[in-house]
């Protein structure tokens, strides 16, 4: 039977967290179209023991591979070159899915390149969820490239990250190896990649990703992102290369891929702001640097950095964003 979709999980130090991760896509009925690929990256515990578990109950979906410990990104490597889903979804082992047997149902007869969901945000300490709309599209509506491309404000620019996003697995597959390996932040190559193979793309309007939020360790907790500046910063210069490496045809998509770059290079300007000041200008140099050779057309907010304090400026652009929310709730 060919597999419908494709769920790419990486495993290391989870033991908490597999079960609650696996059940999640474990259907009531058709099984078959499912393909669940476990990648053990070298774990120390028992997490790739539970997912044999899996393996040997459900033989036809479940399957683990091993492999050396080589980060995030090269268990996702591995997963990609294996997929045989016709879409592939990324899903880390710590967070889970819900509403998956509906998914698959639209799955089944989808002809859209990127099919993308809400998703979930579920916070460990005290179980609150917030559910993380979409940005700017109908749901149920195939939107083609060439015609249509959905607006950057809030988080726009992050519409195709693994959250909130199905991919087409052979879009994705000619990549190989997509992501980098051995290093933090490894999925921000989905902000560009999706954009530059797909021709069409629809909204489901439901959710479906549910993400942990409060882990301790988790790669976006301020203590980390200090510790982990350098690979942050690589995974943006990644991007950018990625997208000169790929140039694309369609004068929106063109302009979409140029407005998310310039909001990967925003947000490293912000992630560089949240260190204590005395730490934050080798950085600030050395990204500087960088953008006004390869992105010359960042911005005004880009090319304030380095002309005037930080403080000054996040002031400036907290205004702004003020500014930017105030029009969105009048219009």
């Amino acid at each position: 039977m060919e597999k419908t979709l494709t769920v790419v999980v990486p495993v290391y130090r989870v033991e908490a967290y597999i079960r609650a991760c696996l059940d999640s896509l474990v259907l009531e009925e058709g099984m078959g179209r499912l393909e669940v690929i476990v990648v053990n990256d070298g774990t120390p515990d028992r997490s790739a023991d539970i997912a044999r578990e899996y393996e040997v109950r459900f033989p036809g979906t479940f399957r683990v591979i091993d492999k050396e410990n080589g980060g995030h990104g090269s268990a996702w490597n591995v997963g990609l070159k294996a997929a045989t889903g016709r879409y592939l979804a990324f899903l880390d082992s710590d967070d889970w899915l819900e509403g998956l047997p509906e998914v698959m149902d639209y799955l089944d007869t989808a002809e859209a390149d990127l099919v993308m969901t809400d998703q979930v945000l579920c916070f460990e300490a005290d179980g609150y969820r917030e559910k993380t709309a979409v940005v700017g599209l109908e749901a149920g509506r195939v939107y083609d490239f060439e015609t249509h491309t959905w607006p950057l404000r809030r988080s726009g620019y992050r519409q195709t990250i693994f959250q909130t996003c199905l991919y087409r697995t052979s879009l994705l597959q000619p990549f190989w190896p997509l992501f980098q390996e051995h290093t933090f932040y490894d999925d921000i190559i989905l902000f560009v990649a999706p954009v530059i193979a797909a021709r069409t793309y629809v909204y489901l309007g439901r959710p479906l990703y549910c993400y942990r939020v409060g882990r301790e360790g988790q790669t976006m907790q301020p203590s980390v992102l200090a510790r982990k500046m350098p690979q942050q910063m690589a995974q943006r210069r990644y991007v950018v290369a990625f997208v000169e490496a790929h140039p694309v045809d369609g004068v929106r998509k063109q302009a979409l891929l140029r407005g998310i770059v310039r909001r990967v290079v925003k947000t490293q300007y912000d992630f560089i702001g949240r260190l204590p000041a005395a730490e934050q200008k080798p950085y600030l140099d050395e990204w500087t640097a960088f953008v006004r050779l390869h992105v010359p057309d960042a911005g005004l907010e880009a090319r304030l950095y380095g002309r005037v304090p930080m403080l000054l400026y996040r002031l400036a652009v907290r205004s702004k964003n003020a500014w930017g929310r105030l029009k969105d709730l009048l219009s």
